[in-house]
């Protein structure tokens, strides 16, 4: 009977190395995952902190799962209210009051270029509730979406939306897997993540033939980078999340050597 070799287990001697060396103003919280073979390294996983942009990762998911559902379609129309309208990355809130895209259109403009108003279509067009849900289903309640986005931190801590690196790594891992929700929807997912604009930070030293696909979170004093980085020797979902007091060419440039760090285990 024909035997199965497993696959092989990374030397994550280079990410640990990196993860040795994190600046005095940073605070940082990596869960890595290698696909193949399940293999993780993690470091303060389970902190949780705010999750800037990268929690429309989970928002994307759930219009996934409405579209395989059948309460949505890709061509349906969201028009943009006022309500909607928030400051902050994107370009929606820059143009005419009413302006109408179809859910393909939103979806792309909330996980490729962070559009804040594009991201509060997409949780009105997929449901607050449901997306909460999502997350219990998915196993990773630890990504909480509290609030629309607002362009600024809440008034007070209790209704921030919050992360840990561990969920969202494992959030990545079910995107990755084709279980977030259906195999054409996850592609989908997976593609809208490599049309990613921000690529200063964990893609920003990525030699030929590595490629990376994510979403990136900022605020002040936060710098956020999860995605999956692919090379010959194969794919890791990774989670990097900073606190920080330093300079964000500071913690860009440190999310870069960590991407550098997951390249060289991949190649």
């Amino acid at each position: 009977m024909p035997t199965t070799t497993p696959p092989a287990i990374p030397d994550w001697g280079p990410l640990a190395a990196q993860l040795a060396d994190i600046p005095d103003k940073m605070r940082v919280s990596v869960a890595a995952r290698h696909l193949a073979s399940g293999s993780t390294l993690d470091h303060d996983a389970e902190r949780e902190v705010s999750s800037a942009s990268t929690i429309k990762t989970l928002i994307l998911a759930a219009i996934a799962r409405a579209i395989d559902a059948g309460r949505l379609s890709p061509d349906d129309d969201v028009t943009v209210t006022e309500e909607m309208r928030c400051p902050g990355s994107g370009v929606l809130n820059w143009l005419h009051e009413g302006i109408t895209l179809p859910v393909r259109d939103h979806a792309w403009l909330m996980i490729a270029i962070s559009d804040n108003t594009a991201s509060n279509a997409m949780i009105h067009a997929a449901g607050l509730d449901a997306i909460r849900q999502l997350a219990t289903e998915l196993d990773v309640a630890s990504i909480k979406l509290e609030r629309m986005f607002m362009g600024t931190p809440p008034p007070d801590q209790a209704h921030r939306n919050r992360v840990t690196a561990r969920a969202l790594t494992d959030l990545l891992t079910a995107i990755w897997n084709d279980t977030a929700a259906s195999p054409e929807q996850c592609a989908w997912m997976r593609q809208l993540h490599g049309d990613q604009q921000h690529r200063d930070r964990l893609a920003r030293h990525l030699p030929d033939g590595v490629s990376y696909a994510g979403k990136t979170g900022t605020l002040t004093g936060i710098s956020h980078d999860i995605g999956v980085i692919e090379g010959p020797a194969g794919r890791v979902a990774i989670s990097a999340l900073i606190e920080s007091t330093a300079s964000k060419y500071e913690d860009d440039a440190f999310l870069g050597a960590i991407g550098k760090a997951v390249a060289d285990i991949v190649s």
